[in-house]
């Protein structure tokens, strides 16, 4: 384990972990999805002991926007301050904030992000970007090079997706980061070959492939763990940490994909928890930017009786044999046309009445696409189908499992704050999630 030395005396190390789109529901979901039956205690998980608060997730205009997106939010956890929808950074006149990493970054501590989604996305973006538009991609990655503090561009570390954006017809910032001395990747193979700082890997197109779709495991566990062996221990360091892609199986309301992006998340929190353990003078807090999907831990009870007794249950032995995201399997099914019993089987262990299957051979005979996981590049009829397909597979999953989901998109519930080590008592309670950043700002100029 990584163990700083005298820097850790004056500035203290900081870690922001972000668990993109996890509501407390998904916390409790992912506890019983682990849980030992054979014991009569629900086994804790490693979030339980370190739970200190709340958070608050409103935007700037709450009144006509109740419900942040993980631009907005973002921007409150990085700068204390609010904004509007899809901001990342600046304010509602489109003036740049500065962010809490890059007053560290002023300060000379090392700076990082380590995500899976493209590492120019609405939550990293927002710690160390400034753009009126989280869309604007092309914008933003530029600025990963041609903003500059102290002569040198603001990260030390960026490790995720997006080479897309990096690497374009009009300008190659990978290798424009390799001449100011950056060690770069592109697969995994190549991760290994880095060894020192400033480094960039980005290892999808877009963003990397959910866990429970991925060749390589614990992605972002992996990433971490690279990330913190990297590190200067001379120097203090500001990491932000994301597991992105909780919320992206929530908008599909995967319950499969979930608990397998919590579990990834999990061991990162884990390895996280072991550094702050080892290094007390370090400011960690993890929250959400928002709750996505509206998950429910037992749905449509009204329809289970045991005789004339009402019977509750959420029943997590129809998830954990799923072997593929719900894209994924309506994917194969398509690929497989005639056989697409036997390879949902496969899958998901779910037997299917006769009337389901007529319904599946419906949706699947005739339509079968070429391209793999992504949406992207389908005929019309192809995407609907698939979309269609994807909802007949997730009525499945979610009812045999009693899961409720409210929406595809976003909701307004407070998310849970968990901390330890130094300032840990100063995240307790119910707050706004702008505290979060001005907490840090405090810590920061208060050590400087």
């Amino acid at each position: 384990m990584l163990t700083t030395t005298h820097q850790a005396e004056t500035k203290p190390n900081i870690i922001v972990m972000i668990a993109d789109g996890m509501g407390p529901a998904f916390v409790t979901a992912y506890r019983k999805y682990l849980d030992d039956h054979a014991t009569p205690e629900v086994e804790p998980i490693a979030f339980d002991d370190i739970l200190t608060g709340t958070a608050k997730t409103d935007l700037h205009d709450h009144e006509h926007h109740t419900l942040t997106d993980s631009a907005a939010s973002a921007t409150a956890i990085a700068t204390g301050l609010k904004t509007y929808y899809e901001a990342i950074a600046v304010d509602l006149e489109y003036k740049p904030i500065k962010t809490t990493m890059e007053i560290a970054r002023e300060m000379g501590y090392q700076t990082g992000i380590v995500v899976l989604s493209r590492v120019n996305h609405a939550t990293p973006a927002s710690f160390i970007s400034h753009n009126k538009s989280r869309n604007n991609y092309k914008d933003l990655a530029n600025q990963y090079i041609d903003d500059r503090i102290n002569g040198k561009p603001k990260l030390d570390i960026i490790f995720g997706g997006g080479y897309k954006h990096f690497i374009r017809k009009d300008r190659n910032i990978i290798a424009e980061l390799n001449q100011l001395g950056y060690q770069s990747a592109l697969s995994w193979d190549t991760l290994e070959a880095i060894t020192e700082l400033p480094a960039i890997a980005l290892l999808a197109e877009k963003g990397l492939p959910y866990e429970i779709d991925s060749p390589v495991k614990g992605r972002l566990s992996k990433l971490t763990e690279k990330a913190l062996g990297l590190l200067d221990t001379e120097k203090p360091f500001y990491m932000m940490i994301e597991g992105s892609q909780i919320d992206w199986c929530g908008h599909n309301n995967d319950i499969a994909c979930t608990m397998h992006e919590m579990a990834d998340f999990e061991e990162t929190l884990k390895i996280v928890k072991a550094f702050v353990a080892d290094n007390p003078n370090t400011l960690f807090v993890l929250t959400s930017d928002h709750s996505t999907g509206g998950l429910t831990v037992g749905a449509n009870h009204l329809l289970i009786y045991d005789g004339p007794k009402l019977k509750y249950q959420w029943i997590r032995d129809f998830i954990q044999p799923i072997k593929a995201s719900v894209k994924a399997i309506a994917r194969d099914l398509l690929h497989a046309q005639a056989d697409w019993y036997t390879r949902w089987l496969e899958l998901t262990s779910i037997p299917l009445t006769k009337a389901e299957q007529q319904a599946f051979t419906a949706l699947i005979i005739g339509y079968e696409v070429a391209n793999p996981i992504t949406l992207d590049d389908l005929t019309d009829d192809h995407r609907e189908q698939l979309r269609a397909l994807m909802l007949q597979i997730n009525g499945m999953i979610n009812g045999r499992s009693y899961t409720g989901w409210t929406t595809g998109g976003h909701t307004g519930v407070d998310v849970n704050v968990y901390s330890m080590g130094k300032y840990a008592e100063r995240f307790r309670g119910n707050m706004d999630n702008t505290k979060i950043g001005l907490i840090i700002k405090d810590v920061l100029t208060q050590s400087d």
